[in-house]
């Protein structure tokens, strides 16, 4: 279980400087077109091909193929092959930012009580500005048909299904709040907890009792936002993420984010190719 540990060698102290490095033409050129998606492309609009990239920036094939690589890692394009392919401006992804944020937490060592501890600061202010919204027909609109899917998720026997609509009516909640910023780091700690959502589920006693539970604290939280009450809503909202935490969590305090599992080094040869599995 050694592996278990490793992150407890990264410090928080270590993640204060920023690092200065050399800018390359390709982070150039990555940069330059990194602003026109930002500020000026749709989802679905091609840049420029790699041929007038090259005569742009006065630049080797290899550059600017080095500077798309960057901005396909960053989740702001994808390649399209074939005839009428080229680089495509992506939709923004919260699930592949969060994937990343997730990681990077799993390797400082972030334990998910940590998480939900930034939860209880974001979420029972989110349901409160949603009681508070003026646009009560389409608050109740919303939170109705979240929690309609949920109900009938609730009925079936996959956790996993149960774990992502019970998360998508606390991400509800958090767009409701008419705050980008607060819904977007909301919906990232959200989706950072998922797969222990799921697996905690799983291996619950009762899950079918664990999400019935969840679906009519809901219910309750709904409820609240609908009728306007803001310090019912808040407080209902604390209640039912501790007592998540609690489930989750339990007596292991110590119990850290893990998004990335499975594979450890001892697996992995110095090659970096995956050992054979002795388990078939």
């Amino acid at each position: 279980m050694e592996h278990g540990n490793r992150s407890r060698r990264f410090d928080l102290l270590d993640t204060v400087s920023i690092p200065i490095r050399a800018t390359r033409l390709a982070d150039q050129i990555a940069a330059g077109l990194r602003g026109w998606i930002v500020n000026e492309a749709a989802p679905g609009d091609f840049l420029p091909s790699e041929r007038d990239l090259i005569d742009r920036f006065h630049a080797s094939r290899p550059t600017v193929r080095e500077a798309m690589r960057i901005l396909e890692a960053e989740g702001l394009i994808e390649i399209k092959r074939g005839v009428n392919g080229g680089a495509v401006v992506r939709k923004p992804d919260i699930y592949g930012l969060a994937t990343a944020v997730g990681t990077f937490l799993q390797r400082i060592g972030v334990t998910l009580q940590e998480v939900f501890n930034l939860r209880l600061l974001l979420e029972p202010e989110a349901a409160r500005r949603a009681a508070l919204s003026p646009e009560r027909g389409e608050v109740a609109r919303v939170l109705g048909a979240v929690l309609d899917a949920e109900q009938q998720a609730v009925q079936e026997p996959e956790p996993a299904g149960v774990s992502r609509r019970v998360v998508e009516f606390h991400n509800a909640v958090l767009a409701l709040a008419n705050d980008r910023a607060l819904a977007t780091f909301g919906e990232l700690l959200e989706t950072v907890v998922v797969q222990q959502n799921a697996r905690s589920l799983s291996g619950a006693d009762d899950p079918h009792r664990w999400s019935a539970d969840a679906h009519a604290a809901h219910r309750r939280i709904a409820a609240a936002i609908k009728r306007g009450d803001a310090d019912a809503a808040a407080r209902l909202t604390r209640k039912h993420l501790e007592a998540a935490a609690q489930m989750i969590i339990g007596e292991e305090i110590d119990l850290t984010v893990d998004v990335v599992s499975g594979i450890v080094a001892s697996d992995i040869n110095p090659d970096g190719r995956r050992a054979p599995s002795t388990v078939s």
